[in-house]
Parts: structure tokens; C-alpha cells; sequence
């Protein structure tokens, strides 16, 4: 009766290496799913991609994650002024560079910079001062603080009317990456606007 258990038929070693071969192959189509998958979901993460690029992830992979030219989707906020006078707020999904700072960093400098021609083209504006730079961030409890360059106060006392509207840009940008923000604090050369 043993005998008819140990498998000593060539055909029975056959089948085992079969079945081996088999069991090797899957593991390495789910091991290939598994990287895959990984890859696709840390590159559509911005905060993602900025901790890997900090971690020692091998350098292989890291380099696919590299580039000045990477962009990734988000949302910007512009002002259509109304012929009331009064004005509206208006999202767009805005393809944004990464530059690893923070999702915050990166909104805010694509929201400093030329507005897009399919923005412009649905009637919006940017009302924040062209030039702006963005000098420094952090959020305390809610609050933004926005460390911005001169050109920000200098080109709103050139144009009053757009001075609420630029804020409320800059803040309801900055709730749509994080909807515990709910106050603004702007700072240029150290003083708060």
C-alpha cells in the first residue's frame, strides 16, 4: 500500500512538475499584477509620489517617477465677473507640475502663473496680481498661511476690486485639497493683509 503513495511512476513526477511549473507561473503573473497595480496608484497620488521620491525606494523605479514635465489633475479656482459688477468663483480641473513640495505648493504655483487658454475661453479670470510667487506655506488647526511675494500687495493696491476675489481663489483652492481649511492668512514681507 505504500508504494501505491510514493508517486515512483514517471507520470506521476511529470504531473508534479506540471502542477510546480504552474503554481511558479501564477505567482509571477501576480507578483507583475501587484507592481503594476502599485505603480498606477502611487503614480496618481501626488502625496504619494512626494514620499516615495523621499524614501530609498530602489533608484530604478524612483526614476520613473521624476521629471519637471510630470503634471497631475486639480482643481483651480477663477473669477467670472458678472455684468452686475458681481463676480463668481468658478472651478477647473487643471493639469498642475509636480514639484514635490506639497499638493498644496504645487496648486498654488499653477494658480500664480498664466491662466489656461480653455479657462480663458469660458470667460474667467485670474485676480491674483501676475508675478505673485509663493514664498513660503503651512496650515495650523484650519488655517492656511501664505507667505507671498510683493508683487501680490503691490498689484491689488494697483486694482482694489480684485483684491477679495484673489483671496477667496487662493482659500477655496486650497479647501478643495483639504475642506478642514476654512481661513485664509496672506503674509507678504512678514506683514498680514
Amino acid at each position: 500500500m505504500i508504494e501505491d503513495y510514493q508517486g515512483d511512476s514517471g507520470e506521476d513526477k511529470s504531473r508534479n512538475a506540471v502542477g510546480r511549473g504552474k503554481s511558479l507561473l501564477h505567482l509571477l503573473f501576480f507578483l507583475f499584477y501587484v507592481v503594476l497595480v502599485s505603480y498606477l496608484i502611487i503614480s496618481r497620488g501626488p502625496a504619494m509620489k512626494q514620499a516615495l521620491k523621499a524614501s530609498d525606494f530602489p533608484g530604478a523605479f524612483r526614476g520613473i517617477f521624476s521629471g519637471e514635465s510630470e503634471t497631475y489633475p486639480a482643481t483651480l479656482y477663477y473669477v467670472k465677473f458678472l455684468n452686475s459688477g458681481a463676480y463668481s468663483l468658478c472651478p477647473y480641473d487643471v493639469d498642475v507640475s509636480f514639484t514635490g513640495e506639497s499638493p498644496f505648493h504645487d496648486a498654488l504655483e499653477a494658480l500664480f502663473v498664466d491662466v489656461p487658454e480653455s479657462v480663458l475661453g469660458d470667460g474667467a479670470i485670474n485676480t491674483i496680481p501676475s508675478g505673485t510667487r509663493l514664498e513660503g506655506f503651512s496650515v495650523s488647526n484650519g488655517v492656511a498661511f501664505a507667505a507671498l511675494s510683493e508683487e501680490f500687495r503691490s498689484g491689488l493696491e494697483a486694482s482694489p476690486e480684485y483684491a477679495v476675489p484673489a483671496r477667496e481663489q487662493i482659500l477655496l483652492t486650497l479647501e478643495r485639497l483639504d475642506p478642514s481649511i476654512d481661513r485664509l492668512v496672506v503674509l507678504v514681507g512678514g506683514e498680514v493683509l
